[in-house]
């Protein structure tokens, strides 16, 4: 909407006076007035009646990651893009940044432009630090300008929809440390029938052990109790299961949730750095399912959905788990709250089909040390950097 203000008036006032006088008058300097007061009024006027709509606002998101992860840092620059032979003497530009990220701006999301000119480059830039995951919108833009003295104003929306991803953060880990069976040959494959679980040795015995556990020869040997343990046998697959259950982590989520996205994302990327095909599942109301992740392509599809993920499952993920997935012989890693559902009978039942079932249990508070059972092993972590202990150096 462009305006003129009543100030404009003053000018042809001005000229009719120095006119009047310099007709009487005769003098030089009045005459000078009057064509400069008329000379003047007329730019304001062409101003006022210009197109404004010659002018493009183009938004553009510079970062030094090659991935945008959350906690990242980006600077969001608007070129200002004219098409009309008429400058723009001034240019006020103020971005509409996305309502989640209002907090993140440093300064203002925006500036002041001068004089720009068709094919000249003027823009402004503005920087967002520790973003949050997520799927970000930019609708708009709001823009400011005028003649060069002040008399028109000019405001205006110049809408420009852009996009801006923020992947899930992922630490390095080691893969084998969570999906440490699977099969490679024919040998392997001839293996899975022969049991659901292979003894891989004895221990000293541990409160809770069940009596059916107890190794009584090395008992009897060493006069002090020992407990079998046993591994799972060679796995046909490999499942990362992420809860998304509203009754787990509530609606809002919060910074826990965001600690499992994470987790998720790093066991998915650690799977694929050790070229271990592997399935995502997850119980996400507006995406529920499995997705294969074998290749990098694949594996920016998934980060492309974990951006989105949100805590509004309605299923639980056991019973999910148990109805949608004909789970036998797999490693399967499950990322839950600590505050959800327990791990309970259901797990021992999917786990009594020849899986390895890990549930990472992730929780504010400082993380317990892990239990372990019969073909099922629970951590408690605070955060996806509590699981340090299977960090790798490789980079994707």
């Amino acid at each position: 909407m462009t305006k003129l203000r009543y100030e404009f008036w003053i000018l042809p006032v001005f000229a009719g006076a120095a006119l009047a006088y310099a007709a009487w008058l005769q003098e030089p300097v009045l005459w000078f007035l009057t064509y400069l007061s008329l000379l003047c009024a007329v730019l304001i006027l062409v101003y006022k009646w210009r197109d404004w709509r010659g002018i493009e606002i183009v938004r553009t998101f510079r970062t030094r990651q090659q991935i945008l992860e959350a906690g990242s840092e980006v600077r969001v620059m608007l070129v200002a893009k004219v098409s009309s032979y008429l400058p723009w003497p001034w240019l006020g530009v103020r971005d509409n940044v996305p309502a989640d990220l209002a907090d993140k701006v440093m300064g203002r999301p925006g500036g002041n432009m001068v004089w720009a000119w068709r094919g000249g480059a003027r823009y402004v830039t503005y920087s967002l630090r520790q973003l949050p995951r997520g799927i970000f919108y930019w609708r708009s833009v709001f823009v400011q300008s005028g003649d060069p003295f002040g008399m028109v104003t000019y405001e205006n929306q110049i809408w420009t929809d852009d996009k801006l991803v923020v992947y899930p953060r992922t630490v390095p880990l080691n893969a084998f440390s969570f999906f440490p069976r699977r099969l490679e040959g024919t040998v392997a494959r001839k293996a899975v029938n022969q049991g659901e679980i292979q003894l891989a040795g004895v221990r000293e015995y541990k409160p809770g052990d069940r009596l059916s556990l107890i190794h009584w020869k090395a008992t009897a040997k060493t006069n002090e109790l020992h407990s079998k343990e046993f591994d799972p046998l060679m796995m046909s697959s490999s499942l990362v299961v992420l809860d998304c259950s509203a009754e787990a982590w509530g609606r809002e989520g919060g910074p826990d949730f965001e600690e499992a996205v994470s987790v998720a994302a790093s066991l998915v990327k650690a799977a694929l750095l050790q070229r271990i095909p592997v399935r995502f599942y997850s119980n996400f109301s507006e995406h529920s399912g499995s997705l294969r992740v074998s290749n990098r392509a694949e594996y920016f599809y998934l980060l492309l959905h974990l951006a989105g993920i949100a805590p509004t499952g309605k299923v639980l993920y056991s019973q999910a788990l148990y109805r949608d997935l004909a789970l036998h012989n797999s490693n399967i890693v499950i990322v839950t709250a600590k505050q959800g559902q327990s791990i309970g009978e259901i797990m021992y039942r999917i786990s009594g089909r020849g899986n390895a079932v890990t549930v990472i249990q992730v929780g504010a508070g400082k993380p317990s040390r892990p239990w372990s059972g019969p073909g099922v092993s629970v951590v408690n972590i605070a955060k996806a950097d509590d699981l340090s202990l299977h960090r790798t150096g490789e980079v994707l």
